[in-house]
């Protein structure tokens, strides 16, 4: 048998190196801040000043990260109005991580003040928006969703209550119910295509980070993604999916919160050959149903579906084949829905975040 001898001075130098090595895989932190941040600058500190500071754009920052890396997003009082596309490739061993810290990326633009013009039945306002799609809420009035078929009564409102169609020169025209004049508090119309979409990424985990008003997906999954993770997020107030995967995409959601997206379909809609698990997630106040799966696999565990318009089409959203419930809370589109949503926000993060974003967008149930 050899033997080897080491002396202290090796024995220190390899105690050090066993406690260093688990660091150097960390990787470094990158920081982006849009209203201190400079692109020209490094991003490897959070002060706001020269060479090392935050860079400003969400396009810079993720150029700059490596497998290991971590991206934080520093939290300001303006929301972020750039949307995020990922197509960065972290590794099982060394995942990439966007750390949120609670900011907000928000797309969209409160429109209640306009100005409005009469127009016959309708209210016209000239915005800036390249699509309208009749699947997709155009716009939101108190969260309740405006399209561009007939609407179906929501939240105490009728079916005839809101139209939306184009007009001239980009104008937006909706019928409000009769007897309304401006400002009309509380409509909102979605931005950006989406909030935050991964295309084909791996090994990327998102946390403590919120989006609303994309005009189509808050958080989207294209491609093959693999290896995401998603906690403490949530989307509000897009047009279509409050969080979609779509191709090969593989992921899991875990404490999210999803409310006052405008799909047909779901708060939640997974399709094509998806792997996707949601556990204490939250789908609310949708113009669908609360999850709807037609991938390839999918688990739903702790979770909460309340006040969706479609509800009764969840049996038909959640095929036994292919989906695996565990525990699923059911809640009709009514005012028992919210007042659940009352009594569980004490030890409820995300409900608890329902709550205080029902009593911001003038929710008419609470």
């Amino acid at each position: 048998m050899i033997k080897f001898t080491v002396s202290r001075r090796q024995s220190l130098f390899l105690s050090a190196m066993f406690l260093v090595l688990p660091l150097m895989c960390l990787g470094k932190v990158v920081y982006v801040n849009h209203e201190t941040g400079d692109n020209s600058w490094l991003g490897v500190s959070g002060k706001a000043r020269a060479p090392d500071g935050p860079v400003k754009t969400f396009s810079k920052a993720l150029s700059l990260l490596r497998p290991g890396d971590t991206l934080s997003i520093m939290k300001t009082e303006k929301p972020y109005r750039e949307r995020m596309r990922l197509k960065i490739k972290g590794t099982a061993e060394a995942p990439i991580t966007i750390e949120g810290n609670g900011a907000i990326i928000d797309l969209g633009s409160d429109i209640s003040d306009g100005p409005w013009k009469k127009e016959g039945d309708f209210w016209s306002v000239n915005v800036d928006r390249k699509a309208m799609k009749s699947q997709w809420a155009i716009a939101f009035y108190r969260g309740v969703p405006i399209v561009m078929s007939k609407s179906t009564p929501f939240a105490g409102y009728g079916a005839e209550d809101f139209l939306v169609k184009k007009g001239e020169d980009g104008a937006l025209l909706i019928r409000f119910p009769d007897g309304m004049e401006p400002p009309f508090t509380g409509t909102y119309l979605p931005g950006a295509e989406k909030g935050v979409m991964l295309d084909n990424a791996k090994y990327v985990r998102i946390r403590n980070l919120n989006v609303r008003g994309a005009s189509n997906d808050g958080f989207g999954l294209h491609g093959h993604c693999e290896g995401i993770v998603l906690e403490n997020c949530s989307a509000i107030l897009c047009g279509d999916e409050g969080a979609s995967a779509h191709g090969k995409s593989e992921a899991e959601f875990r404490d999210c919160l999803f409310a006052w997206n405008g799909s047909s379909a779901g708060g939640v809609a997974d399709v094509h050959e998806t792997v996707t698990s949601y556990t204490r997630c939250i789908s609310a106040f949708g113009r669908g149903t609360g999850f709807a799966f037609k991938g390839k696999k999918h688990r739903l565990i702790d979770s909460y579906a309340l006040g969706n318009l479609r509800w009764e089409n969840a049996k038909n959203s959640l095929p036994k084949d292919r989906v695996e419930v565990v525990n699923l809370v059911e809640i009709p589109d009514g005012p028992e829905a919210y007042a659940k949503a009352r009594e569980l926000a004490e030890d409820n993060p995300q409900m608890k975040l329902l709550v205080e974003l029902a009593k911001e967008i003038h929710w008419p149930e609470q």
